[in-house]
């Protein structure tokens, strides 16, 4: 209680601090600003990396950061406070807020590279109404359409569509200079939110996949999706390979370093799939043990599967997993999938266009 009460008061004077900031910003520089929020704590830091370097590159604009955590720059401030604070011209947020700043343009900057399906399907209409609430969408680029074309296909209010050109994360990592080498048999893990897609995540199979991996020579890290990092099902994962020799545990906010050093990725929905496959030009196995679910449903037309054997191979079990592995993984292997890698990127995600924001702010 004592805790709570603490982090309401720090949160009233991060409120006034910043109003009074946003005042003076105001009337000395005369310019338009952006207010960027993170609602959710345990994600914020894997997202506050390359949104400071990719929103402080909009010099015509004034950028303030806040969310629900002590950090550089932000300020801790409660989603609930959110209308009281004033003189802001564009809220944006990467993850779906429900307050917002007084009299703003609300912009959600989608925080997935591709088309992957925003929620388990029970929870679509709930998805839609909130995300109807903005005034304003920008995609990475038009492999994101058709899942939001679909969610805004009966809003009579929709929100404007506008395309990037590129995925701020992604551009981030690829400006690194320092690139580590690969691995051979490194292979990183890296689940979807098991919790948002109960059937037809991989989850129930990690323990067994592994345990085949390892047995077979291969390092593997473990990287869960942080919104599954304190779950029973993970810490137990955790407990029961903490001392195997060829098993890493990942749960960095930034992915750099596990990602540019291996040479293979599994994972089953996760968006992370083709930012890492950009990134590394290295396949990805997506472990689909309920195909028939995604082959049944609309999400056949997403570009997200569509794609997936471009860029990697799709397994329905370990078993034909690990034997395609034996005969296959190699450096002639990774190859072949490198043009088709390089052709999705240089059409869809080596644009750059600097200018949303001005497009936003115009666009009556």
């Amino acid at each position: 209680m004592i805790v709570k009460v603490f982090f309401y008061l720090y949160s009233i004077i991060n409120l006034i601090l910043l109003n009074i900031f946003l005042f003076l910003k105001k009337i000395y520089y005369k310019k338009n600003i952006i207010f960027f929020y993170n609602p959710k704590e345990n994600l914020t830091k894997m997202h506050t990396y390359y949104m400071d370097d990719f929103l402080l590159k909009f010099d015509k604009h004034i950028v303030f950061f806040g969310g629900k955590i002590i950090l550089f720059r932000y300020f801790y401030i409660k989603e609930s406070l959110l209308s009281y604070i004033y003189n802001v011209d564009i809220f944006l947020s990467n993850n779906v807020c429900d307050n917002f700043t007084h009299n703003s343009k609300r912009v959600y900057l989608h925080h997935d590279i591709y088309d992957t399906p925003l929620v388990e399907k029970k929870k679509e209409k709930e998805i839609t109404k909130r995300l109807s609430k903005y005034d304003f969408v920008i995609l990475p680029s038009i492999k994101s359409k058709y899942i939001f074309e679909k969610t805004f296909f009966n809003v009579k209010k929709k929100p404007k569509i506008f395309y990037l050109g590129f995925y701020p994360k992604l551009n981030y990592l690829l400006k690194k200079k320092v690139i580590r080498k690969k691995i051979n048999n490194n292979i990183i893990i890296a689940p979807t939110d098991f919790c948002a897609f109960p059937k037809l995540t991989m989850q129930p199979y990690l323990e067994n996949l592994i345990s085949c991996l390892i047995k077979k020579s291969y390092t593997i890290t473990y990287r869960p999706h942080p919104s599954n990092i304190k779950e029973k099902k993970v810490l137990a994962l955790i407990k029961k390979f903490k001392n195997t020799k060829n098993f890493k545990l990942d749960t960095k906010s930034n992915y750099f370093n596990s990602y540019s050093s291996s040479n293979l990725m599994i994972t089953d929905i996760s968006g992370t799939a083709y930012t890492y496959a950009f990134l590394t030009k290295n396949p990805v196995f997506f472990y689909s043990p309920n195909e028939k679910i995604i082959q049944k449903t609309y999400y056949s037309n997403l570009s997200y599967f569509k794609d997936r054997k471009k860029i990697g191979k799709v397994f329905l079990n370990t078993k034909l997993m690990i034997a395609f592995l034996k005969k296959n993984i190699n450096n002639k292997f990774n190859k072949a999938f490198k043009v088709n890698i390089l052709d999705i990127y240089k059409k869809h995600f080596d644009k750059l266009d600097y200018n949303i924001f001005i497009k936003i702010y115009d666009k009556k």
